[in-house]
């Protein structure tokens, strides 16, 4: 079974009309173009390219074309954002935490108030 991880491939824009761009690229897993065998696949690239550029494009582990991976600097922001809202949410349950438990002991404080005096009686 192929890896999940997408890796880069080389590839040539095989036309310049923005409204149907294709590009041929090796096959998955092959740097070798003397196979004889190419892909051609449809993709959106930069305005301005013509045919004939070279490209490098990401495909997946079975081979179909896939988005780039996040750089160093997207990767950390995505990381500190999603850091910063699990802080907040495990805040917000904290803060909810202590005021439940806050309202239970004055609860109980309420109902020991009503009882607690019967419990120095005897009934005998």
């Amino acid at each position: 079974m192929r890896g999940h991880g997408r890796h880069a491939v080389r590839a040539v824009l095989l036309t310049d009309d923005s409204h149907h761009t294709s590009a041929i690229r090796p096959p998955s897993g092959s740097s070798d173009r003397s196979l004889g065998t190419v892909r051609t696949d449809r993709t959106l690239v930069d305005t301005g390219l013509k045919a004939g550029s070279r490209l490098v494009l990401w495909q997946d582990g079975s081979g179909m074309l896939a988005t780039a991976p996040p750089s160093t600097r997207e990767a950390a922001l995505e990381a500190g954002v999603l850091g910063a809202l699990a802080s907040t949410v495990h805040a917000a349950g904290a803060v909810a935490r202590w005021r439940l438990d806050r309202r239970r002991v004055e609860a109980w404080g309420r109902e020991w108030d009503l009882v607690g005096p019967r419990w120095g009686h005897r009934t005998s």
